[in-house]
């Protein structure tokens, strides 16, 4: 069995508090149509699924920017794990097409006008973290089960 410890890919992990504040700050939007509260969401999506493609990068002990534009890439993130790993989602392409607006979240929600975006987009890329850690959580399981 491969050990593999929590702290060897904390990120994964560290993932999921975004998540729920995705989810609560779009919950909050529906409620009051406060675009503040969809801007927050914006900059969530784009942390969560950071932490997420990052903390897939730690489990396979692979490198990644960590400062920079590139640190926040999504796309450059996505192309590593790509590359250098066996796991695969059904939504990478969409994510792929994706991955220029949410990197851009990462500043935009926080700083300036905030951002341009509709609801739908911000679940459909709750909806690919969702796909991704399901398949992430499959290919570990499986791993752990193999011997």
């Amino acid at each position: 069995m491969i050990e593999v410890k929590k702290e060897d890919y904390y990120l994964y992990f560290r993932s999921k508090a975004p998540y729920e504040d995705l989810e609560s700050n779009l919950d909050k939007f529906m409620k009051t149509g406060n675009d503040i509260y969809l801007d927050y969401s914006c900059f969530h999506a784009q942390q969560c699924i950071e932490l997420l493609l990052k903390g897939i990068l730690q489990y396979f002990d692979i490198e990644f920017p960590t400062s920079g534009g590139q640190g926040h890439n999504i796309k450059s993130l996505l192309n590593l794990i790509n590359e250098n790993t066996p796991i695969n989602f059904y939504s990478k392409n969409r994510l792929f097409s994706l991955a220029d607006t949410i990197s851009k979240w990462e500043t935009q929600g926080r700083y300036g006008e905030g951002v341009k975006t509709k609801v739908d987009t911000v679940r459909n890329i709750k909806n690919i973290y969702d796909e991704i850690d399901e398949s992430f959580l499959q290919f570990r399981y499986s791993q752990e089960n193999k011997y």
